[in-house]
C-alpha cells in the first residue's frame, strides 16, 4: 500500500527475532530503496547478493540481483543495472524460474527505454508478456505500467492508454495507492497526447489527490508539473508559466533534482511557446545541468532537441547545427539505432533551415524509413513536420499534404500541426480551407496565437 516505513518496522521485527532468515532482510533493503535511502540500500543489496550466491535456492540470487538493478535504475547507473539484470536473466532461464525471468526481462526493457533504444525495449517487454501468457497468468500491473511508458514514447497512444487503464485497475485491486497515483499521472500524459485535455487535467488532479492522501509530497509535485503541459497545449500559457515556476520553487525547496529538472523542462517549453526563445534556452541548459548529475540521458537528449528548435527560431542556424552534431555524436556512441534515427532527423531538420535541401531530403528519408519500420509514430510525426517545411520551401505542397494525413491520428489537436496544414492548403491555392484552419487555430490557441499566425490569417483574408 506504499507504507514503506510501516513495512520496514514489521520486517525489522522479524529480522531481529530470526536474524538468520534471508527474505526479511531482503524486504528491508527494498523498503529502504523505496524510501529514497539509496546509499543505505546499496550497502544492504551488495551484502545480500554475496549472501545469496552461497544459497542453494537460486530464487534468492535472481530476486536480489533484480532488486539491486532497480536501485541502479533509480540512480540512472544504467551500465551497472544492465550487468546485474543480464546475470539475473541467465540464472532465471537456467533454473526455469519463469515469473522471475519475466520480471527481469521487463527491467531490461526499462534500461533500454532509458537509453532511448525503443526497439530493444519492446522486445524485452514482449518477452515478459509472453511468459505470463505461457503460464496462463495476466501480466502484473507494474509490467503493464512500464510497457505503457514505452508505448507513449513511440506514439502508440491507444495501446499506451489500454495498458495504463489495466494497470490502474490492478493497482487498485492490490491496494497499492502510490503506484495507482503514478500510473494515473501517466494516463493523464497519454490523454493529453490524444487531445483529451479536460480528462488529462482531471487525471493529473486525481493523481495529486492520491499522493497527498498518502503524504507523498514529491509525487504531488510531479503530478502538478504534468499539468503545465496541458496548460501549454491549450494555450493557457500564463497559467502554465506560473505553474512551472511554482513547481521549480517547490522542487528547489525540497532539494529534489529530479523534480527540479522536470520543472525546468516544462518551463522551457512554455517560454518557447511564448516565443521567449533565449529564456527557453537558458531553462533547457539548467535542466541539462541536473540531468547530467542524474545521468539521465533521455532528459539531456530532449533538452538538446529543444535548444536546437529555439536556436533555429532565433535564426542561429550554425549554433543549432553544432548542438545537433553533438547530439548525433552521442547517439553514435550509444550504439542505439533508435537514438541515431532521432539524431538523423534532427540533423535533417537543421538542414532544412540551412537551405541544404538535398541533405535534408536524404537525412529525413533515412529517419522516416526507420520510424515506419519500427512503428515509431512519434519519430514519424517529427519527420513529417520537417518534411513539410522542406516541401513548402521547394514548392512540393502536394507531397506535404500526403505526409500530414499519415500522422493525423496522433497530431490533429497539435497547434503546430494545424499551422502546417493551413500553410500547405494556402500553397495549394485552397485559401478558404486555409482560412478556416487558421480561424479554428485562433479559437483554440489562446495565448499560443502569435505574430506569424496573425500575418498568415491577414494574408488569407486579403
Amino acid at each position: 500500500r506504499g507504507d514503506y516505513a510501516g513495512a520496514r518496522d514489521m520486517f525489522g521485527l522479524v529480522a531481529r527475532q530470526e536474524p538468520e532468515l534471508f527474505w526479511p532482510r531482503y524486504e528491508i533493503a527494498i523498503t529502504a530503496r523505496e524510501l529514497g535511502e539509496l546509499d543505505e540500500a546499496d550497502v544492504m543489496f551488495r551484502e545480500l547478493v554475496e549472501e545469496a550466491r552461497g544459497l542453494a535456492d537460486g530464487r534468492a540470487l535472481v530476486s536480489t540481483l533484480n532488486a539491486y538493478a532497480t536501485l541502479k535504475l533509480d540512480r540512472n547507473e544504467l551500465e551497472s543495472a544492465d550487468a546485474l539484470l543480464l546475470e539475473a536473466f541467465g540464472l532465471a532461464a537456467e533454473r526455469g524460474l519463469l515469473v522471475r525471468q519475466a520480471a527481469v526481462s521487463a527491467n531490461l526493457g526499462l534500461v533500454d527505454r532509458r537509453l532511448g533504444d525503443s526497439e530493444a525495449a519492446s522486445v524485452h517487454f514482449e518477452d515478459a508478456v509472453s511468459i505470463y501468457q505461457t503460464i496462463g497468468e495476466s501480466p502484473p500491473p507494474v509490467l503493464l505500467n512500464n510497457y505503457s511508458g514505452l508505448m507513449l514514447r513511440i506514439g502508440r497512444l491507444e495501446a499506451a492508454r489500454d495498458m495504463s487503464e489495466r494497470a490502474i485497475a490492478g493497482f487498485r485491486t492490490q491496494g497499492d495507492r502510490r503506484s495507482e497515483a503514478q500510473t494515473t499521472n501517466r494516463l493523464a500524459h497519454i490523454l493529453r497526447r490524444l487531445g483529451d485535455f479536460d480528462n488529462a487535467l482531471e487525471k493529473h488532479r486525481a493523481s495529486m489527490e492520491i499522493y497527498n492522501s498518502i503524504g507523498d509530497s514529491r509525487g504531488a509535485i510531479h503530478a502538478q508539473s504534468g499539468m503545465t503541459a496541458v496548460y501549454r497545449e491549450t494555450g493557457d500559457l500564463t497559467r502554465g508559466r506560473h505553474n512551472a515556476k511554482d513547481v521549480i520553487e517547490k522542487a528547489s525547496a525540497a532539494d529534489n533534482i529530479v523534480l527540479l529538472s522536470d520543472g525546468y523542462m516544462q518551463s522551457a517549453y512554455i517560454e518557447a511557446n511564448l516565443e521567449e526563445h533565449n529564456a527557453a534556452i537558458a531553462e533547457y541548459h539548467a535542466a541539462i545541468d541536473l540531468f547530467e548529475v542524474r545521468r539521465h540521458v533521455l532528459g539531456t537528449r530532449a533538452a538538446k532537441i529543444g535548444i536546437v528548435v529555439s536556436l533555429l527560431e532565433l535564426g542561429r542556424v550554425d549554433e543549432a547545427y553544432d548542438v545537433a552534431s553533438d547530439y548525433m555524436q552521442a547517439a553514435r556512441e550509444s550504439g542505439s539505432a533508435a537514438v541515431q534515427a532521432r539524431g538523423t532527423w534532427l540533423l535533417g531538420h537543421v538542414a532544412v533551415f540551412d537551405l541544404r535541401y538535398d541533405d535534408a531530403d536524404r537525412l529525413l528519408t533515412e529517419a522516416r524509413d526507420y520510424a515506419l519500420l519500427q512503428g515509431d509514430k512519434n519519430l514519424q510525426r517529427y519527420t513529417t513536420s520537417s518534411f513539410t517545411e522542406l516541401y513548402l520551401a521547394t514548392e512540393r505542397a502536394d507531397q506535404a499534404e500526403k505526409l500530414l494525413g499519415e500522422v493525423q491520428d496522433i497530431a490533429s489537436t497539435d497547434l503546430d500541426y494545424m499551422r502546417l496544414k493551413a500553410r500547405v492548403a494556402k500553397a495549394q491555392g485552397r485559401h478558404q480551407q486555409a482560412l478556416t484552419l487558421m480561424t479554428d487555430l485562433r479559437n483554440n490557441a489562446g495565448e499560443g496565437w502569435n505574430a506569424k499566425d496573425e500575418a498568415l490569417l491577414a494574408s488569407l483574408r486579403d
